[in-house]
């Protein structure tokens, strides 16, 4: 079995947001976290090394490369066999919900799993790097951040409906001296591209997932985060925010006014 480490903010958040993808039924990678491990015969690493004592490093996260699975080609939001689905639009709101401002489609790749018993694979649409969540959603050169309850607890989520479309409080494209990035326009075309990817999503789309985000408990929602080993405070204000933003979403309905509910 080979492992594949992360270390930094991104080794918590994507511990809890794979499980929160899993358990409404969409594919994730594992995700396994520990708070230490000792590794033997550890390199030196080219960055992340303030995360190294010795053999051991301190805050991991640990994912499995299993044989019986081929990582395929990138997947594009726009371009794929579920485009205008309710589970396609379900993925993209959870997306919004963690504040995934990194939701390109360079972190989806399609997953050939084999099964066992048959020798036969399928292919699995997966969002494979789910690290920049949990903070707030912006633009380079802007405010955007992983892993920081203020930020995430600043930000909005559902902001209204307009013509039977939700309008969600997502801005990912380059702010301030992001701006810059203009003079590269392959790079800037896509971090344009992905803000639109995660628009004009129904109101019975979201509120669909949302029937099923809702079937989760706090207890089930806490044990995300106690996964990946934050405290009980913490854990307690991500949950409470998570139900009331699962809550906008079953609220909604096709005749609000443009304006938080």
């Amino acid at each position: 079995m080979t492992w594949r480490v992360k270390l930094g903010k991104e080794a918590q958040t994507e511990t809890v947001a794979t499980r929160l993808v899993w358990a409404v039924g969409y594919f994730a990678e594992e995700a396994h976290y520990f708070k230490s491990a000792k590794i033997k015969n550890l390199p030196r690493l080219s960055r992340g090394n303030e995360f190294i004592r010795g053999n051991e490093v301190i805050g991991a996260r640990f994912e499995p490369r299993r044989k019986n699975v081929i990582r395929g080609n990138v997947w594009d939001w726009n371009k794929n066999p579920f485009a205008n689905t309710y589970e396609l639009n379900g993925l993209k709101i959870l997306m919004i919900l963690l504040n995934n401002y990194d939701a390109g489609k360079e972190n989806n790749r399609i997953m050939y799993v084999s099964n066992n018993n048959t020798g036969r694979y399928e292919a699995r649409y997966v969002v494979t790097d789910l690290g920049a969540t949990l903070g707030k959603a912006d633009g380079i050169g802007g405010n955007r951040s992983k892993n920081n309850l203020r930020d995430f607890l600043s930000t909005r989520f559902v902001m209204g409906v307009k013509n039977g479309v939700v309008d969600f409080d997502y801005d990912t494209r380059p702010t301030g001296l992001g701006i810059l990035t203009i003079f590269h326009p392959g790079y800037y075309r896509g971090q344009v591209k992905k803000e639109k990817s995660m628009r004009n999503i129904p109101v019975e789309h979201a509120r669909w997932i949302g029937s099923l985000l809702s079937q989760l408990t706090d207890k089930q929602l806490g044990d995300m985060f106690r996964a990946a080993r934050y405290d009980d405070l913490t854990t307690k204000s991500y949950v409470k925010t998570f139900r009331e933003r699962i809550n906008q979403l079953t609220r909604l309905t096709a005749y609000q006014n443009n304006a938080q509910k």
